[in-house]
């Protein structure tokens, strides 16, 4: 039998491992963004793939997904790192929302851009942290719950794609992630 103290130090080196894991994962995904393979694809659609798996847990949370689609957008992306960013950011509002609230999922179009706009009702992000949103390794999470890295490879993401993404926030009220990405006839 193993005493106490060994079981709690075993497993403070388990967590520790476990989180390594993920920023290991993260930090390839953040170096290999140049592979991208571009396909005319249709953002709706893109988007719905990229928080099916996400539904439930939203439903638990108690939050609100509310999707205000444009129909037939197409633009000529690298599905799956679109959908890690779908992810990424549907991650990161949930997270804000601990008590529930509404997740806003918009596109629509000007005459050369997809906009793809993410929203959520959460806590918010201060205006002093504003400025470092993308900045790798920059998180206001509690230690073991995020590496500071999601946004930073959403942000090489949208880079590598020709595109642009804003922030915007009010504390206590929510955020909002607006993604620029060019319309596939440009």
């Amino acid at each position: 039998k193993m005493p106490d103290q060994a079981k709690k130090d075993l497993g403070k080196i388990e967590d520790c491992a476990i989180y390594s894991r993920e920023i290991i994962k993260q930090l390839m995904e953040f170096s290999r963004q140049s592979s991208l393979s571009k396909e005319k694809i249709n953002l709706n659609e893109v988007i719905d793939n990229g928080i099916t798996f996400l539904e439930a847990r939203c439903i638990k949370n108690g939050i609100t997904i509310v999707k205000q689609y444009t129909e037939n957008i197409i633009i000529l992306a690298d599905s799956n790192q679109l959908k890690q960013v779908i992810t990424n950011l549907t991650i990161n509002a949930v997270q804000a929302m601990k008590n529930g609230g509404k997740l806003i999922i918009s596109t629509s179009k000007d005459y050369k851009n997809a906009i793809l706009s993410i929203e959520d009702t959460g806590i918010g992000i201060s205006g002093e942290n504003i400025s470092k949103t993308f900045m790798p390794f920059f998180t206001t999470k509690d230690v073991g719950e995020g590496t500071g890295l999601g946004l930073s490879v959403v942000y090489g993401i949208i880079q590598s794609h020709n595109g642009d993404i804003k922030v915007s926030s009010e504390p206590g009220k929510g955020t909002i992630f607006e993604i620029c990405l060019p319309l596939e006839e440009n």
